[in-house]
């Protein structure tokens, strides 16, 4: 009993520091990708250069880039991406694994199904967040960069929702 209980928490450690991995790599994804949306170099040395020159308060503080938007804006985006990601990353995993089960072969296939359902549901509320996200914008301009920010995550969120609903609502 004892070893089961050492094995758990060695599994919520490795679980722990793989997401704290995923969070940084998601950071860095982040600003790189923001960097090239908005057709600036990703280099180190340019990033440098271009903090020395931007004021703090008209830009993002990761990137010394000025893209119109307040920290705290720029923040709400983040963390909206972020959490939609997070529920990307838990529906795959699932869907991956109840595709490759049955019935015949899983004694856990019914409770795996309903955990896929759940996450399903949460891409749907994802989705949901984002476009509330996009559309409490205070402009047109504003809503056009978050738009421009949020494309990619949106196309991934439908794309689980579209697969989810053609491997398993659609074949009964």
């Amino acid at each position: 009993m004892k070893k089961e209980g050492k094995r758990q928490n060695d599994a919520y450690k490795d679980i722990n520091n793989l997401v704290k991995q995923n969070a940084k790599l998601s950071q860095q994804s982040w600003n790189i990708n923001l960097k090239e949306l908005l057709g600036l170099p990703s280099s180190s040395a340019s990033t440098n250069a271009t903090n020395n020159t931007l004021s703090r308060d008209t830009s993002d503080y990761d990137l010394g880039v000025n893209i119109s938007l307040d920290t705290a804006k720029i923040e709400s985006v983040k963390l909206t991406h972020t959490a939609a990601m997070e529920f990307l990353k838990l529906f795959w995993t699932q869907f991956n694994k109840t595709a490759e089960s049955t019935p015949a072969t899983d004694p856990n296939f019914k409770s795996d199904l309903i955990k896929l359902r759940k996450y399903y549901f949460s891409i749907r509320r994802c989705l949901e967040r984002v476009d509330s996200q996009i559309n409490n914008s205070e402009d047109e301009k504003e809503k056009e960069i978050k738009k421009q920010l949020l494309a990619p995550l949106i196309q991934s969120l439908k794309s689980a929702l579209n697969r989810y609903e053609v491997s398993i609502v659609k074949p009964k």
